[in-house]
């Protein structure tokens, strides 16, 4: 169940598209406050065929303030190309993966 308005409305996309929601709970968090609670307020989502080939992790941010930075990236793209949906009328060499 979400907690606000605006988590309602990413749980409706993430149940209403074919989209993995991917979890940071075995790094570290990403939000330190000054009081000492930790969390993880970050949201990394992608395409199912995406899902076991997304690598994340984080990084400090240079200004602090208590955020760190995810960083993902898909390894392998090469052997998705094909087997995502286009969108109609767009080619491979229109979005530059030619």
């Amino acid at each position: 169940m979400a907690t606000s308005y605006i988590g309602s409305i990413i749980e409706n996309l993430i149940d209403s598209n074919p989209i993995d929601f991917i979890e940071n709970e075995e790094n570290s968090p990403t939000f330190l406050s000054y009081s000492g609670g930790v969390s993880h307020p970050d949201l990394l989502l992608t395409h199912p065929a995406l899902s076991d080939r997304v690598q994340h992790k984080l990084i400090d941010s240079p200004g602090g303030a208590g955020h760190k930075i995810l960083l993902s990236s898909i390894i392998n793209m090469d052997l998705l190309i094909g087997s995502l949906d286009e969108p109609t009328g767009t080619s491979k060499r229109q979005i530059g993966l030619n």
